[in-house]
């Protein structure tokens, strides 16, 4: 009675340390295979085309804050940001659907 009693205070204290144990192995496990799969030249096209975006808007915005009589803001300002941004808009839904079947297919295996 007394080592069932152990056992059940050693699980019910170590289960949050098991469940992080699992989370940390299923998202690199996870991570990996995303790497290795024709995903990941997709995601770091994203994100290559959302920073450019975003450092567009900054240099736009930097300009006109620079020198406020200058041109004014209109959304042709921003030309060359909507098309990076629709580049990585997407690479990033390629990237989500061969991400998608890479994962499917890490399930899906039989062992």
């Amino acid at each position: 009675m007394a080592g069932f009693s152990i056992v059940m205070l050693t699980l019910l204290f170590a289960w949050p340390l098991l469940l992080v144990v699992a989370v940390f192995y299923l998202t690199f496990e996870t991570a990996a295979l995303v790497v290795t799969s024709p995903a990941f030249p997709f995601i770091i096209a994203a994100m290559v085309a959302g920073t450019l975006g975003t450092a567009n808007v900054a240099i736009v915005l930097w300009r006109r804050y620079k020198n406020p009589e200058g041109a004014k803001l209109s959304l042709r300002s921003f030309t060359w940001t909507y098309v990076w941004y629709a580049i990585s808009f997407v690479a990033c839904c390629i990237a989500v659907y061969f991400a998608g079947v890479a994962i499917i297919g890490l399930f899906s295996q039989t062992a």
